[in-house]
């Protein structure tokens, strides 16, 4: 029994590192949440607008299905101010909310210059450039 529940352990730990947010790439067409297993992709077209960084921004959250573990939180949640929304952090002290046919908070490290960032590759994907 001590083996089957060292080996499930392990397996969460991993499964969990894996999964967890290890940055974010603007692109020309589209936002990327890099994880070392299958990365988020949001077309730029389909962004409607960026804001933060604003620490309040998931207080009182409800976590849905997701982790707030050792290498950052991940997953659905949901509060009074978002609604339902899917959270890719590995810090937690300067969330920016990026809005779109879903609504994503993520962590970057610069995030008044990443919120810039996408904002212009919003609009020249959005304008065809």
């Amino acid at each position: 029994m001590g083996a089957l529940a060292e080996t499930t352990l392990l397996a969460t730990l991993l499964f969990s590192y894996l999964l967890s947010p290890r940055g974010y790439i603007i692109g020309e067409d589209k936002l990327t949440i890099v994880r070392r297993i299958r990365s988020i992709n949001i077309p730029l077209t389909e962004i409607t607008g960026a804001e933060g960084p604003e620490p309040s921004l998931t207080r009182r959250s409800i976590r849905l299905l997701g982790s707030d573990g050792l290498w950052g939180r991940y997953g659905k949640y949901r509060n009074a101010r978002l609604g339902a929304y899917y959270m890719y952090v590995r810090s937690g002290k300067a969330p920016v909310l990026v809005e779109g046919a879903k609504k994503y908070v993520v962590g970057p490290e610069r995030p008044q210059e990443f919120v810039q960032t996408l904002k212009q590759a919003v609009a020249a994907a959005k304008s065809g450039r």
